[in-house]
């Protein structure tokens, strides 16, 4: 097979690997409905019951200490992920109510310190990368200490996180989600969840969210098993994610809930589910909830994803900065948070599906966000 696999045992006492007959229950029906109704049959959930509603405000409300200067201009390094290009845009978006600009630079894997040092010679006033591995771009961080320009890496790990020598991760931890599809799981198998999270070692946050998962049903689901698979990268990109998931799949007929760590592994997974004879079988559930994620819950093809508000991802990088353009602290207490510390909820209806199914950006974000980020910035 084309990926490895590494087994965490969370029950009490000894458990064997998912494939092992037994090894929990759970419910195998399709789509759950809304998250105001449990499948499990349980009259109380054992778990805090994760949001399944969007809401209205930001995480962040701790304005500005002032108005930052117009003008700045901003080097954005991405990733060619679509995931990605949806925050890249509103990037370029929330620059231009500072009054700011962004150039783009992508690159495909392999090239990321070519493409950071394309950005560097542009001597912008910050750097901003997506997915970036800290030892990858090392020398080109080196020259971005030396020329003073700060660099935000959405998606990078975390204890990495080194302001004092310019270097920031941005929220790149999805602990919140992770914990929100923890608990969806745990209560509506009626702790007894067999979880299957397949992730991508090559990217941080993806892998963060595996470990967040399994931490959770280690603390919080005695009941509950877990085993993690892993993807290359390449098997992403290449489209190959959903015939790699359903393999596994196949080979593991008692798990009852598998998790991806990035919405674009699952692009396609239904009809290679199909395929392979198992929809239906299990509940399928992911991090970051795209627009073909959410067109799959619309039509009860998916059950459960994280809505993550992708049109203010690039509005919460840009605050970052700005925070920094003005000698704030960037340290800004957020809760509930996905990617870049935009806002984040359960979504498991697929009426509210229907509702973001045919958005640009699915759920952009709270209602006025805009005007929100605004008030926060003290623009007018």
């Amino acid at each position: 097979m084309l990926f490895r696999v590494r087994t965490a045992v969370v029950a009490l006492g000894v458990c064997a690997a998912i494939g092992v007959a037994g090894c929990g229950s759970g419910s195998q029906t399709g789509s759950t409905g809304s998250g105001e109704e449990s499948t499990t049959g349980t009259a109380q959930a054992l778990v805090p019951k994760p949001p399944t509603t969007p809401p209205t405000t930001l995480s962040i409300t701790k304005p500005l200490s002032k108005k930052p200067e117009e003008g700045k201009t901003v080097a954005m390094v991405t990733s060619m992920l679509p995931a990605t290009q949806y925050y890249t845009e509103q990037t370029v978006l929330a620059a231009k109510v500072l009054g700011w600009t962004v150039d783009e630079f992508p690159y495909k894997e392999g090239e990321e310190a070519k493409a950071l040092s394309s950005a560097l010679n542009t001597n912008p006033d910050y750097l901003i990368g997506t997915n970036l591995l800290k030892q990858a771009v090392k020398a080109q961080l080196s020259q971005a200490r030396e020329k003073g320009i700060p660099f935000l890496n959405l998606g990078g790990l975390p204890e990495d996180n080194a302001p004092s020598e310019g270097y920031y991760v941005i929220n790149g931890d999805p602990t919140g989600q992770a914990q929100q599809l923890a608990d969806w799981a745990i209560n509506d198998s009626g702790g007894k969840a067999n979880i299957a999270f397949f992730t991508i070692p090559a990217l941080p946050y993806v892998a963060q969210a595996g470990e967040a998962v399994a931490a959770r049903i280690s603390e919080k689901c005695p009941g509950c098993q877990f085993e993690e698979v892993e993807l290359s990268l390449q098997q992403l990109v290449s489209g190959k994610s959903p015939t790699t998931i359903a393999a596994s799949l196949q080979s593991h007929p008692d798990v009852t809930y598998a998790i991806v760590g990035y919405g674009d592994m699952a692009v396609g997974l239904p009809g290679a589910l199909k395929a392979a004879g198992l929809s239906g079988k299990f509940k399928v559930m992911g991090v970051g909830a795209n627009q073909a994620n959410i067109a799959e819950i619309a039509k009860g093809e998916l059950d459960a994803f994280a809505m993550v508000a992708n049109a203010s991802v690039g509005y919460y990088l840009i605050d970052t900065l700005a925070r920094i353009s003005v000698g704030d602290s960037t340290a800004v207490d957020t809760e509930n948070t996905g990617v870049g510390g935009a806002e984040t909820w359960i979504l498991d209806s697929p009426e509210l599906a229907k509702e973001y199914a045919e958005a640009p950006y699915g759920w952009e974000g709270p209602e006025n966000y805009i005007e929100q980020w605004k008030a926060l910035w003290h623009v007018n």
